[in-house]
C-alpha cells in the first residue's frame, strides 16, 4: 500500500514539473541574419566607360595605312609637330585633305573619333585618286618654350647623314645601319637635349650635351632604315630651340 502510495505522489510530482518548464516551441528565438533590402539610389547607376571605337573609312573612301613600320600621325605636316597618334602596321586612316605640295596628308585620328592628324606620304601607302582631295592649310608652328639661360643660344647646326645613298638589290636586305651627324654650335655655356627624327624610324633616343664655353660639338646617331625604295629626312630637334633657317635637315636616298 505504501509502495502504491509513493508510486503516485512521484507521478504527481513529475506532472508538476513537466508543466512549470519553458516549452521549446514557445519563447524567444534568436533572428537569423539576412541582408537587407537595398533601397533607391540617390543617383544614376556607374558603369565604367569603354574607349570609343573609331569606325572604318566608308568604301570608297582614299585611305593611308604604313607601308612597313608604325607611323607617327601628327598634329600638323612637319616633324615639329608633336605626335598625336599612332598608325600601326596593318592600321588604316581615311584621308580628309593635303598640303598643296602633296607632301603631307591630313587623315582622322585613327585613336580619337572627331579629330584629325597629319602623316607624310613618303611613309605610308594610300588609296584612290588623291588629285581632288582638299588643299588643307597648316595649322600654326607649336611655339618654342622659353630656354632657362636665354642669353646663350645656338648659333649654328650643319646635318648630314652617311651613307646618303643606299642601293639594296631587289629591296630585300640586309641594310647596314646609317649614321646622322650634326655639328651645334653655340654661343656660351649651356646643357642641350637633343635627338634625331626620321621619316622612317621616327623621334629617335634623346640625348644631352654640354658645352663650357662658345664652341662647336659634334653629335650622330646610328639607325637602320627599313628597306623602302624613296627619299627620306632627317632632322635634328633640339630641345627649346627654334632651328629654323639653320642646316638642321639633310635626306638619305634608298634604291633598289
Amino acid at each position: 500500500m505504501n509502495s502504491r502510495r509513493w508510486a503516485l505522489l512521484s507521478l504527481a510530482v513529475a506532472l508538476v514539473l513537466a508543466c512549470n518548464l519553458p516549452s521549446l516551441t514557445s519563447g524567444t528565438v534568436a533572428p537569423t541574419e539576412t541582408p537587407a533590402a537595398a533601397g533607391p539610389s540617390n543617383g544614376p547607376t556607374q558603369t565604367p566607360t569603354a574607349t570609343q571605337p573609331v569606325s572604318a573609312p566608308p568604301a570608297g573612301a582614299p585611305i593611308a595605312s604604313p607601308n612597313g613600320q608604325p607611323v607617327n600621325c601628327r598634329t600638323g605636316p612637319g616633324l615639329t609637330y608633336a605626335v598625336a597618334a599612332i598608325l600601326q602596321v596593318g592600321q588604316t586612316a581615311e584621308i580628309v585633305g593635303k598640303l598643296s605640295d602633296g607632301t603631307w596628308l591630313e587623315v582622322k585620328n585613327p585613336t580619337l573619333p572627331g579629330n584629325v592628324c597629319w602623316v607624310s606620304t613618303s611613309v605610308v601607302t594610300t588609296s584612290e585618286d588623291l588629285s581632288g582631295l582638299q588643299i588643307v592649310a597648316a595649322p600654326p608652328t607649336p611655339p618654342i618654350p622659353p630656354t632657362a639661360e636665354a642669353a646663350v643660344t645656338v648659333t649654328d647646326v650643319s646635318v648630314s647623314v652617311s651613307p646618303s645613298t643606299i642601293g639594296v638589290p631587289g629591296c630585300m636586305g640586309p641594310i647596314q645601319p646609317s649614321t646622322a651627324s650634326a655639328a651645334i654650335t653655340v654661343s656660351g655655356p649651356i646643357k642641350l637635349e637633343w635627338h634625331f627624327e626620321t621619316e622612317q624610324n621616327g623621334a629617335l633616343p634623346i640625348h644631352s650635351v654640354n658645352f663650357t664655353k662658345a664652341m662647336t660639338k659634334d653629335v650622330s646617331q646610328s639607325f637602320t632604315p627599313p628597306v623602302t625604295a624613296g627619299k627620306y629626312r632627317v632632322e635634328l630637334i633640339i630641345d627649346g630651340f627654334n632651328l629654323k633657317g639653320m642646316n638642321a635637315v639633310a635626306f638619305y636616298e634608298i634604291h633598289c
